[in-house]
């Protein structure tokens, strides 16, 4: 298992099974997440990226869980939901959430909930899809 926190290569992040990163124009930042973290590991990622001085309220958000292995219980899915809507004023993003096809219901959930807090989160299967969606955004911004 990976350490607690060190740093993997220039501008990437490790919690033990995250991973996240800011892309070089700070517009976007992806979390990957792989085998099986915990509660804890979880709620620490969140609460680091959003604590990142690089993080902006307005940057994209890719959130990968294709290779997440961690299935939830019912109370830890509402300390989830409970910690996301304690950040939401931190979290007017647009948000892409890539799940498998085990944790695909769990995503759409989320996103409900997401989005009765005015957060913008879609849930997808395909990563490309996901990154679609984040750079038909980014082409809006432009012109705004």
């Amino acid at each position: 298992m990976c350490s607690e926190k060190k740093m993997m290569k220039k501008g990437q992040e490790t919690i033990g099974y995250y991973n996240y990163y800011f892309s070089e124009d700070n517009k976007q930042c992806t979390i990957v997440a792989g085998g099986e973290p915990d509660f804890e590991q979880s709620v620490k990622v969140m609460d680091d990226v959003i604590n990142d001085p690089r993080y902006s309220k307005d940057m994209l958000l890719l959130v990968n869980l294709t290779s997440f292995q961690y299935h939830p219980s019912y109370d830890e899915f509402a300390g989830l939901r409970d910690h996301l809507k304690k950040l939401a004023p931190r979290l007017q993003n647009k948000i892409a959430l890539v799940c498998n096809r085990k944790l695909d219901i769990l995503g759409h959930l989320i996103c409900a909930f997401m989005n009765m807090e005015n957060i913008e989160m879609k849930t997808f299967i395909k990563l490309e899809d996901a990154e679609n969606w984040l750079k038909v955004e980014r082409k809006i911004r432009k012109f705004k």
